[in-house]
């Protein structure tokens, strides 16, 4: 099972709340092999209240980039085709949702199916 700190996420939630209405994403760092997440990673994007638009070439080629994270505006935590896209490139993706508490949220893997993460203190 996939374990974050919990001050990891909520410093993640913060940042979604501080840029809603628009969407927020980023990328998660960590060891995939022991499935613990311990970062997250900015890379320049451009976003609206319905979608996140990044170039794939601003990704840098690390290994430890294991997934991602992204918000999305309303209540839906549903993947998009894009979204399901991009969650075939990494083992954890993560969709938070309004309002951005600790338990709106839902984790998928690379076949977006639905997968639990554990909230270490």
């Amino acid at each position: 099972m996939w374990k974050m700190e919990k001050k990891l996420f909520l410093e993640i939630l913060n940042t979604a709340k501080q840029l809603y209405p628009k969407e927020f994403l980023c990328f998660l760092g960590g060891n995939k092999q022991k499935e613990e997440i311990n970062e997250f990673i900015f890379i320049p994007n451009k976003a609206n209240e319905n979608s996140v638009y990044f170039l794939e070439q601003a990704i840098p080629f690390d290994e430890t980039i294991i997934g991602t994270i992204h918000s999305h505006s309303n209540t839906n935590y549903k993947p998009s085709k894009a979204d399901k896209k991009i969650f075939q490139k990494y083992p954890i993706n993560i969709i938070i949702s309004f309002p951005f508490g600790e338990k709106n949220y839902k984790a998928y893997n690379q076949k977006s199916e639905e997968i639990s993460i554990k909230l270490i203190q």
